[in-house]
């Protein structure tokens, strides 16, 4: 085996690896945003939005259809909104959650409809669409759902019996569900509501439908029944108000979290290009692109570069400015060495000696007319002009 396929850190496998770990880290970031909804949904049939037989997708359906406005609710802050709330409540739901909707409902004055459950079922196959009845829940496993809401005890009866429910003959289910007891009771619906059938809450304005059968999807399919229904809802709904569906399972988030503010709209776009842009970094981190840059010194060589870099000093103190005559008596003295001016002359009698040095070629104050102007020099480029200009000329004396 060869030292390369021995090595487990090969470059493809940590790609590969950090690859992974960031999928995952990313989703792990969705679904804890949005976890505790769709969590909240799963292995859950009795739902507003299920098509199985249990389920009420058609009665919201024929409600949407049929002129009320009807909003289905996903937040626990929505409670409060003005109309009639209706609460499809499954099995496995908390009754704390029920005794929950009731106080805050309580609280905005607006009527209730619980909705129990009466079937258990099964997905049928690998399909979590299509599911198949294998019995009514026990009466007493009910009870823990209608305590918070209702007083009274469930019962399963013998049904089939044809009734008036609002003024519309429906068939009961073979198996019917009512509620007996304190429950027993008729205060506040209509002659022939049904006894024990739909009871009133321990809240005013609440009021229990105990069987099912009467509003989800396989009952709803009878005519007599839908009518009953809409029925129903027309007693129960102030006149104008929107029909409100929810389940036990609210989300409580109050605003939405950090999570589906970023892949949500209208940021989702945003999101995808910062995720597109680290790609792009990741990938250039992981292959060059041109030549390796070789790094600079931090401090230059020569002596080109010393001065330059003195210049710069200069520059940024400000002192420019007074080099002019500093140079003008240092170039003085360097022309005076050059002419062989006697050592004891200095300051303007040595400019005098040198201009008189250099006069015989036809210029009077040769040295001293380009030393002047050296030293009254007034910006950077002037001295650098004039300052050349003086150095060149005592290069060209003998």
């Amino acid at each position: 085996m060869s030292e390369k396929a021995a090595n487990p850190f090969a470059r493809n496998v940590v790609i590969a690896g950090i690859a992974i770990s960031l999928i995952a880290g990313l989703l792990a970031f969705v679904l804890n945003s949005y976890a505790p909804q769709k969590m909240s949904e799963q292995g859950v049939t009795a739902s507003p939005t299920s098509n199985t037989a249990v389920g009420y997708s058609g009665f919201v359906r024929l409600l949407r259809e049929a002129g009320p406005e009807t909003r289905v609710l996903t937040r626990k802050m929505d409670l409060r909104q003005k109309g009639l709330l209706i609460v499809f409540v499954d099995a496995k739901d908390n009754p704390e959650a029920l005794q929950e909707i009731a106080e805050i409902r309580a609280d905005a004055e607006e009527p209730v409809l619980f909705v129990l459950p009466k079937w258990a079922v099964a997905p049928m196959g690998l399909s979590q669409k299509r599911v198949g009845a294998v019995g009514t829940f026990p009466p007493d496993a009910l009870d823990s759902l209608l305590d918070p809401i209702a007083p009274g005890k469930i019962t399963e009866t013998q049904g089939g019996t044809r009734t008036d429910l609002f003024g519309v003959t429906v068939t009961l289910p073979d198996k019917l569900h009512v509620a007996r007891g304190d429950a027993d009771t008729e205060d506040g619906l209509p002659e022939g509501a049904g006894r024990g059938l739909i009871v009133p809450g321990k809240h005013e304005r609440d009021y229990v439908l105990t069987d099912p059968d009467m509003m989800n999807n396989a009952g709803i399919d009878d005519l007599a029944n839908a009518r009953a229904m809409f029925a129903l809802v027309d007693h129960l709904r102030y006149t104008g108000d929107p029909v409100l569906i929810a389940t036990p399972r609210l989300s409580t988030a109050g605003a939405r979290n950090l999570g589906k503010l970023l892949f949500d709209p209208p940021f989702l776009p945003l999101t995808l290009i910062l995720l597109f842009a680290g790609l792009l970094a990741l990938i250039h981190g992981f292959n060059r692109f041109g030549p390796v840059a070789k790094r600079a010194r931090v401090f230059a060589l020569g002596k080109r570069t010393l001065v330059e870099t003195s210049a710069d000093l200069l520059r940024r103190a400000g002192r420019i400015g007074g080099l002019g005559p500093r140079y003008a008596a240092m170039m003085r003295a360097r022309a005076g060495e050059r002419l062989g001016a006697p050592p004891s002359l200095s300051g303007d009698r040595l400019a005098e000696w040198i201009d008189a040095r250099t006069g015989q070629r036809g210029e009077e104050r040769a040295f001293s007319t380009r030393a002047d102007a050296v030293a009254n020099a007034q910006n950077e480029e002037e001295l650098h002009t004039r300052a050349r200009a003086l150095a060149h000329w005592i290069e060209g004396q003998r």
